[in-house]
Order: structure tokens, then sequence, then C-alpha cells
């Protein structure tokens, strides 16, 4: 209801009554800009830098929260990074599943793209994780930081949870990088101060994209068709934005250890493969991660398992989340069997990774 509209439904009030009803409607409104100022910064966004550092508009979008949300703290929200072979509105998808509670800052990768008959065409922009889209990541992330967005929710599906998981890791090696964060103005502080703000919130990494290379080897068990895809095509077919060398995953999950870390695995994932989920479940393992091993259908799930799952995961670190207490509970159970002991770590991953 307006604030027009509230003060109508009195009908004829006497005018102190109506000065009373119009000041708190007043103060309401300032209250609320004051919540969503992050929000207000980050639509007015600079196009024109966005346009010098990384070469075009990654179209940042602020997608409001829902009504069914528990939104525990309004200057916080979710950055979704999407999947290779689509663009930053499979947000509304995602939400229609309930995976992607509260506000979600969503962007395009340089290799959005709106229909799969695209995907050709802008291959040479795509990078699988790699700088090109970490490079795009980290300057949404200045930009939130910038905002003073209080804890930044970090979800990647696919391509973007390895994005995800190989920003943390070039946050985290602020002097490694050091020309690649020069380029896009972050200094050491900025970094240190981003990294703060997804350490307030929680990270999920969807089916994440571990190692290209493992996943040409997957496709390609042929040595000289593995070698000439991992050396020669996919590098070509990328303009050599993709390099087996660089940035992957894998490598990525010892910095990954202590943010609020939900990784979910699909069994039988037969497009990023499931040969290195042992290996990362295992590099990860500390008191605030917790891994999801689902059979939903294999990497185009829909999120039955994750959804509840994903909530009741939020909700243990303070993020926005369904408040709905049979949701709550179901994926706190989940959660709950989906971990395995350490001695049966092998065991359980024969198991469910067949």
């Amino acid at each position: 209801m307006g604030r027009t509209a509230f003060i109508r439904s009195f009908g004829v009030v006497p005018v102190v009554r109506g000065a009373i009803v119009a000041a708190l409607c007043i103060t309401m409104s300032a209250v609320i800009r004051e919540c969503s100022s992050w929000e207000q910064y980050v639509e007015q966004y600079n196009r024109q830098f966005f346009q010098k550092r990384l070469g075009f508009d990654p179209m940042i979008t602020i997608y409001r929260d829902d009504q069914n949300v528990d939104r525990i703290a309004s200057d916080s929200c979710t950055v979704y990074c999407h999947g290779w072979g689509e663009n930053q509105t499979a947000v509304n998808l995602r939400r229609r599943w309930s995976l992607l509670p509260g506000t979600v800052v969503g962007f395009n990768f340089p290799d959005a793209v709106s229909s799969p008959n695209e995907i050709r065409a802008v291959a040479c922009k795509s990078s699988f994780a790699q700088e090109n889209d970490c490079r795009t990541l980290t300057a949404v992330l200045k930009l939130l930081d910038e905002a003073d967005c209080y804890a930044i929710h970090l979800v990647g599906y696919s391509r973007g949870g390895g994005t995800v998981a190989n920003t943390i890791a070039r946050l985290k090696q602020y002097e490694k990088y050091r020309k690649f964060f020069k380029k896009l103005g972050i200094s050491h502080a900025q970094a240190e101060s981003i990294l703060t703000r997804i350490h307030r919130g929680t990270v999920v990494l969807d089916c994440p994209l571990l190692s290209m290379q493992i996943i040409l080897r997957y496709h390609f068990p042929n040595p000289v068709e593995y070698f000439m895809w991992s050396y020669i095509c996919t590098p070509c077919a990328t303009h050599f934005k993709y390099a087996a060398w660089k940035d992957q995953a894998i490598d990525a999950a010892p910095y990954l250890k202590d943010f609020n870390l939900l990784v979910h695995f699909q069994n039988r994932d037969n497009v990023v493969t499931n040969l290195l989920d042992a290996a990362f479940y295992r590099t990860i393992q500390a008191p605030t991660t917790h891994v999801l091993f689902a059979d939903d259908g294999g990497h185009y799930h829909k999120g039955q398992t994750l959804a509840p799952a994903l909530h009741a995961f939020r909700k243990m670190y303070g993020g926005p989340h369904y408040n709905d207490t049979g949701f709550l509970e179901a994926g706190a159970h989940i959660l709950t069997d989906s971990q395995p002991r350490e001695e049966e770590t092998e065991q359980y991953f024969k198991q469910y990774l067949v």
C-alpha cells in the first residue's frame, strides 16, 4: 500500500492523526532509502569505467528482494555468477527454483548469450573461469565495496562457480596478481576490504567448473585428441583467453577454507565431470565448509536438493533465506546427511560419484 492509499484508507480523520501518519510514512521512507543506499549507488554505476577496464558493459542489474525472504540484513546482497552459454537473466529462473533468496546483483560475463545459437559466435570471448571472467567479477565486487554493501554472498554456477573460486584465490594473493588488480584500480587495502565483506556473507559453488583440463581429458580420452583440444584448439577458439597453465579452480581450493562455504556436486555430472570432486572436497574441509551431494539429473538440475539445503546453510550463517520452518528443517537434515565422516570419505565418493 502506498503512502497516499494508506492515508486515504482512514477516510476523514483529524488533522493531527493525518500529520502523524504522514510523519511515520516519511520516516519509514527515509529508513528504506538509508538501507538501500548501496543499491542506489550500484544502479548508477559508471558504465564508462567498465567499458574502459573490461572492454564491455556487464549490464549490472539489481533483482529486488522477493516477498518470502527473511531479510536479515538490508545491507547485504547476493552476487550471482552465471554459467557458460547463458546470461544474468538466469537469476529469474533460479529464483523460481528457490535458489537465490534476497536481493541479487546480476551481471554478464564477456561471453554472455541470450540463446544457444549465439554460443559459437562468442566463443572467442570465453576464458572459462580464467582471467577475463575473474576481471569482470572483481570489477563488480569493487563496485559493491565502494557502495559499502556490508556483506556479500557469492553464488556461482558451473563456470560461474569456477570464477568465484579463482577470484577469491587472486584476492588472497594480491602481490602475485598486483598487475591484474592495478589495471582495475584496486589497492591491497581494497582487496582486503572485499574479502572482509565476503567473509561476512557466504559462498555457494553449484556444480563448479574445477578444471577445463579435466573436462577435456574426460571428453577426449585419446592422448593426441586431448593434447590438440587442450593446447591448440581451445586456446585458439578463445583467442588465447584460455590457457591450460592458468587459473583452475581445483588449485584455488586451499584459499576457500576460511569462508562460509557450501559446495554442491551432482552425481553423474557429464559436463564438468566428477573426477576432481573428491580431491576438491578433501582440500576444502574446515569447520565452516559444507559439501552437498545430490542426484537430481546431473549438471542441469533444478535445485530439488540444493534449494532447502541452501536456505538452511544461509540461516546458519546469517544470510537471506526463506522463513519456512518445514523447508529449513528439511534443508538442515540434507546438510547433515550429506557430510561424510573423514574416515569414510573414499567410500563415500565411490558410492555417490560413480
